[in-house]
């Protein structure tokens, strides 16, 4: 990763002049921010991108249908736990936060099992973040299996295009360092 360059904007104010200012969208803007960071064309940055986008979804998928108890056996399985919770009844904090804090805790419970993981945005948030996205886009019919395009339009999930530098940890992971 070249890295060197820095996000152009400090709030989410400041992001939503750059779109208006140059006609993208988020995700296109955040594409190409990506692309000029890692040296790589925008369709590649965005198949590593997808990549990344599945391991994210593999890691909820595995802390909420596999045993993940750590070594030390201090965590584990409060992910299915809470899970259950939700699938019994109307969680307090709503459907909406009881399927993040399911998928939150299910990917730190697959990272303290050793699981495979994309540490993004903050690379000690585990994927927190996109998947707090995700129970949202969930409830609204709008989460997609797959991203099938480069610059993600309205509606779409943009993996990765939340933070500066998103993908240092999975690029670290990718190329055994």
């Amino acid at each position: 990763m070249t890295g060197g360059t820095t996000m152009n904007f400090r709030t989410l104010k400041e992001l939503s002049e750059r779109c208006s200012e140059s006609g993208l969208s988020i995700g296109r803007l955040m594409l190409e921010q990506q692309s000029r960071e890692s040296g790589r064309e925008p369709e590649a940055e965005f198949a590593a991108m997808k990549d990344y986008y599945g391991i994210m979804k593999d890691a909820v998928h595995n802390g909420l249908t596999r045993d993940t108890t750590s070594r030390s056996g201090l965590t584990g399985l409060d992910a299915q736990r809470v899970a259950a919770y939700n699938a019994a009844g109307e969680p307090s904090l709503g459907g909406d936060a009881g399927r993040a804090m399911a998928y939150a805790l299910a990917v730190s419970e697959v990272n303290a099992s050793m699981g495979r993981i994309v540490a993004t945005p903050t690379a000690g948030s585990c994927g927190i973040i996109q998947h707090g996205a995700d129970a949202r886009l969930r409830r609204d019919g709008r989460h997609r299996s797959g991203c099938d395009r480069p610059g993600h339009e309205a509606g779409e999930p943009a993996p990765g295009a939340a933070a500066e530098r998103s993908f240092v940890a999975a690029e670290s992971l990718r190329h055994g360092r």
